[in-house]
């Protein structure tokens, strides 16, 4: 099942915000409201559990592939978290 982030309600239940800064909160809430640990989420996406805390903290961005899986793990909009990622990369260049 894929959530629409379109609603206002999936937004507040996700801490979904408008800003590129809160992709970490939204992907946080998002494993948390699928009752995921860090571990077990890696697990899911099939990667470390070092390099998804490292996603969350906003410290690395994940590859598009990487993106992908997250999304489907998280029941998240594939295109909407690319351009998350995208906004907060370009919010940290600046």
């Amino acid at each position: 099942m894929i959530l629409d982030i379109q609603s206002e309600e999936v937004k507040q239940k996700l801490g979904y915000y408008d800003k590129p800064d809160d992709l970490t909160t939204m992907l946080r809430s998002a494993r948390r409201a699928k009752g995921l640990t860090l571990r077990g989420y890696a697990k899911e996406v099939d990667i470390t559990m070092g390099f998804a805390s490292q996603i969350e903290r906003g410290i690395i961005t994940p590859s598009d592939e990487v993106i992908l899986k997250i999304a489907e793990v998280l029941d998240l909009d594939y295109i909407d978290s690319l351009i998350r990622f995208e906004k907060r990369d370009e919010a940290h260049a600046n």
